[in-house]
């Protein structure tokens, strides 16, 4: 993952620690989404697109109202941002008929 002029890498591999974004496994769709939506916040929109790509690769025809996304976050705002996210990163509120 590209990081910003001037932040840099603290984790300490001998701990086992890793930065966010290091490989995640490819199958767990919510990793994509978790990242999507991280990045889509954090305005790093060229980072969020392929993780959105991804979870919609494993979800064909996602939507933001799609009952899918519905998540067991224990504050209704989390999933709110959790949906805000993704829209910021490119997900469609519906596929249209």
């Amino acid at each position: 993952m590209r990081r910003p002029p001037g932040v840099h890498d603290s984790r300490d591999p001998s701990r086992g620690e890793r930065a966010a974004g290091d490989r995640v496994d490819a199958a767990f769709v919510d990793a994509h989404a978790i990242l999507a939506v991280a990045c889509a916040h954090a305005g790093r929109l060229d980072d969020a697109r392929p993780a959105l790509a991804e979870c919609v690769r494993q979800m064909p025809r996602l939507t933001v109202n799609d009952p899918r996304l519905v998540r067991p976050f224990r504050h209704p705002a989390d999933q709110t941002r959790f949906l805000e996210g993704l829209r910021k990163a490119g997900l469609p509120e519906d596929r249209g008929a």
